[in-house]
């Protein structure tokens, strides 16, 4: 079985050398995130729990990607921010994801973190889907330098220990803006390890956008991994008509998210429409690439915050609101024109 484990402090070749007796035979090193992936066999199992230098450890497990089922509903006016040069120029985005198709668009790396053969787009149910969130993002912020990282398998699965892999990459790698529309059904212990890494992006002042997930049309309090982490700005969504859409996930009372929401709804040409939080998540991360060229991520995230419109439902299925982005640049003008600008 495959397992990762997650080491206290620093991974050393001391340490590597440490589990020659536990049965564990070693496949990849995550250095950036203090992580090893390995196989095991069930039975030395137990000699993991002997190893005082192991923080924690988890068996692989499968995600599924964030879609339900490029024209963008509602029409939240993104070119607003083209008029005002935020073009997100230079700006390192990553799409861990299916893969990316690049028709019609300039990658600057497409790189594959499974046993798949090529860095296409695996999709889902027949339907592309890493194509579509690259697509999303191009859009808004044509400029930005976009990375896909695939993390669907050649059996279509996307495992745990290939998360670990590109958020390791996009650590090493300094991307300011990880789009995350993937995730697993089901609240995360509070050591779990995918939830946790993505500390390690904000730490190199970047940010992790992630999908809140589709599971509205069945109540309320239904999370998921990566969106419940409390290093991730977690997405909804909304429909044509600017309200919640019901497949949306709703958070617990208690539980922060979502914290923001956008457009969900979306249509490709020559295809059908299609919804989910897995496309209002880049409309997020593309909004905050086209001005992370100008001001930093953590005045961004709060501009995003502080700007949106609230639609007048409990805050735990809303979070702040829908993204105003013509708030947004009415307040850079003016903190620009009274010089408090960050």
């Amino acid at each position: 079985m495959l397992i990762l484990v997650k080491i206290k402090g620093k991974l050393t070749d001391k340490i590597i050398n440490s589990f020659k007796d536990t049965g564990f035979s070693l496949i990849s090193r995550l250095t950036n995130l203090d992580i090893i992936i390995g196989e095991i066999e069930e039975q030395n199992l137990a000699r993991m729990n002997s190893l005082d230098f192991i923080h924690t450890y988890e068996l692989d497990e499968v995600y599924e990607i964030q879609a339900v089922n490029i024209t963008m509903m509602p029409n939240l006016k993104p070119g607003s921010l083209l008029k005002h040069e935020f073009f997100g120029a230079n700006v390192k985005v990553a799409v861990i994801d299916t893969g990316v198709n690049a028709y019609n668009l300039k990658l600057e790396g497409n790189h594959v973190f499974t046993d798949a053969l090529d860095a296409s787009d695996a999709g889902t149910n027949g339907r592309l889907h890493g194509t579509y969130v690259a697509h999303i993002i191009k859009k808004i912020a044509p400029w930005c330098k976009l990375y896909s990282l695939k993390v669907a398998n050649s059996q279509g699965e996307i495992l745990k220990s290939a998360i670990l892999q590109a958020i390791d990459w996009c650590v090493g790698n300094d991307i300011s803006v990880v789009n995350i529309s993937l995730g697993k059904r089901g609240d995360c212990k509070p050591t779990c390890l995918v939830c946790n890494s993505l500390s390690r992006i904000k730490e190199r002042k970047g940010i992790a956008v992630v999908a809140m997930g589709n599971f509205g049309r069945e109540g309320e309090g239904i999370l998921s991994c990566p969106a419940s982490s409390q290093y991730a700005l977690t997405v909804g969504a909304v429909n044509q008509y600017r309200q919640l859409a019901d497949y949306s996930s709703k958070g617990r009372p208690d539980s922060n998210k979502p914290d923001i929401l956008a457009p969900g709804w979306i249509q490709m040409t020559g295809d059908k429409e299609i919804e989910g939080t897995s496309f209002a998540a880049p409309f997020i991360s593309a909004v905050i690439a086209c001005l992370a060229s100008n001001y930093c991520i953590d005045y961004i995230s709060n501009l995003l915050i502080t700007t949106a419109t609230d639609l007048k439902i409990p805050v735990h299925h809303q979070g702040s609101g829908l993204i105003n982005i013509e708030n947004m640049l009415g307040v850079i003008r003016d903190e620009k024109n009274t010089g408090t600008n960050s």
